[in-house]
């Protein structure tokens, strides 16, 4: 066993005491050695009166400073939320009293009246493709004129007069045309193909009530005998092709809107 020198025991010693640790009689190599007054200020440990040393971490004795958090980004929703232009408060009651103004409103609404042409409204509409011969008025030009009577002293029978512009001049028969025996110098188109009956009843009856002053209470009787179209060969020749149920239509159009019985025989 290798022996330690005495000047390194001697300086062990001095540094211990300056610390002030305990020296043992090891280090004083053997031979126990008075211990050394603690140096001023240096506590010893297990001296009375005196703290001992913490063990572990300490925690310290003034408030903790806690990390903030980042802040988040603001959604892009919200910023534009917040961006957004907010109604002003003074407008607050107008916004209010748009809920009582639409009831209000809604209760002024009311559905337009209905006007649906009548069948003398609507002839005098489809007369503008006779105006070219007989005139805007129906005064003549080219064809033989159809006011003050003229057209009901031709064809007293409504029917007949309706014949007559299916055909034209195609229906006249022997070369003369009408109650007067006419003579047909072949200008009057056909419109059988142009017009349907219900159009062609509209012209005659804007002819006859507008243009020469008949009423419909006249020739109710007449009217009534609209049905012998159907079968009639000058109509058929002419390409005109009448129905039942045309006939029908029409004849009940024109007793609702003149309010009288279409074929009664009148007292």
């Amino acid at each position: 066993m290798t022996e330690i020198p005495d000047h390194l025991l001697q300086r062990t010693r001095s540094r211990r005491q300056a610390l002030g640790l305990p020296v043992s009689e090891g280090d004083a190599g053997g031979g126990a050695a008075p211990a050394a007054e603690p140096a001023a200020g240096v506590a010893v440990p297990g001296a009375s009166g005196a703290a001992s040393p913490p063990k572990g971490p300490v925690a310290p004795s003034g408030p903790v400073e806690t990390p903030r958090p980042e802040p988040q980004p603001v959604p892009h929703y919200v910023q534009a939320y917040r961006k957004r232009k907010k109604i002003p408060i003074w407008a607050m009651p107008a916004v209010l009293a748009l809920p009582l103004w639409a009831v209000l409103y809604a209760g002024t609404l009311t559905e337009p009246p209905t006007t649906e042409v009548t069948l003398l409204a609507e002839g005098g509409e489809v007369f503008s493709n006779c105006s070219s011969c007989h005139g805007a008025t129906g005064g003549g030009g080219a064809g033989p004129a159809l006011t003050d009577g003229a057209v009901l002293a031709t064809f007293p029978d409504p029917v007949d007069h309706v014949k007559w512009v299916i055909t034209g001049s195609g229906g006249a028969t022997g070369g003369v045309y009408g109650a007067e025996g006419k003579p047909s110098a072949g200008g009057m188109p056909t419109f059988a193909e142009t017009l349907t009956l219900e159009e062609t009843v509209a012209v005659v009856l804007h002819e006859r009530e507008t243009l020469s002053g008949e009423t419909i209470e006249d020739s109710a009787e007449m009217w009534g005998d609209l049905g012998r179209l159907i079968e009639d060969q000058a109509v058929l020749e002419a390409g005109a092709t009448v129905t039942e149920e045309e006939v029908t239509e029409v004849l009940t159009r024109l007793g609702e809107e003149s309010g009288i019985e279409i074929g009664a025989e009148e007292e």
